[in-house]
């Protein structure tokens, strides 16, 4: 039997920060939940069962202009991204559940970065990209496609401080280097043929990828 109560939390300036609609007599178990910036635009806002997201999840600018969502199925989500200034999609792709992750590292022996697939928390769904994934221009023109290797790798980019700010700096070893800061990134590789096109949709180049590094243009 389920009921339908709202837990409120609240910035100090009074203003909502998010609410927790509880949809089951079971305390977080099914839940309906709303983020908000400080000054009351919704920012964020999904549905999850179990703490496992479902349905859709949408996220907007704090000017209340949606930038991404998230359609799911049982089998995984659609992932698609928006042009602010336009509101056409900029990115769109697929992910699908896995029930593991490889332990693998990849070497950039051009840049020195070293990727390793990254790991997730417990108890969280394993999803991994697949299938073509396109990105288009503000104007909702096909900008270029491809694959990516499916699993999320982690970089360490050496950095060094200018003026209280972070900067890259040359990678020479695959190793850490003494004395130097690192930045942890994630990302996605890219993986076998793409394709790019100009601002009128007509291709203009194709890349050639393996293991995630570039081997033809």
């Amino acid at each position: 039997d389920s009921i339908n109560h709202s837990e409120k939390y609240f910035y100090a300036n009074g203003q909502l920060n998010y609410e927790i609609i509880q949809l089951d007599k079971v305390s977080d178990k099914h839940r309906h939940l709303i983020f908000y910036n400080i000054n009351g635009q919704k920012i964020e806002e999904f549905y999850e069962k179990d703490h496992v997201i479902y349905d859709t999840l949408r996220r907007w600018t704090d000017e209340g202009k949606m930038y991404h969502l998230e359609a799911y199925t049982p089998g995984g989500y659609t992932s698609i991204d928006y042009w602010v200034e336009t509101g056409k999609i900029s990115t769109i792709g697929a992910y699908e559940i896995t029930k593991k992750i490889p332990d693998l590292v990849i070497y950039d022996s051009t840049t020195f970065n070293k990727y390793t697939t990254s790991k997730w928390r417990v108890n969280e769904p394993l999803y991994i990209r697949k299938g073509n994934w396109r990105e288009y221009n503000k104007d909702g023109i096909l900008a270029c496609e491809g694959k990516y290797l499916p699993w999320p790798f982690s970089v360490s980019i050496p950095t060094k401080d200018s003026s209280g700010v972070a900067v890259p700096i040359e990678n020479t070893s695959f190793e850490v280097m003494p004395g130097t800061s690192y930045i942890v990134g994630e990302s996605y590789l890219k993986d076998g043929n793409w394709n790019y096109y100009d601002e009128k949709g007509k291709k203009v180049k194709s890349e050639l990828y393996k293991n995630g590094l570039l081997i033809k243009k």
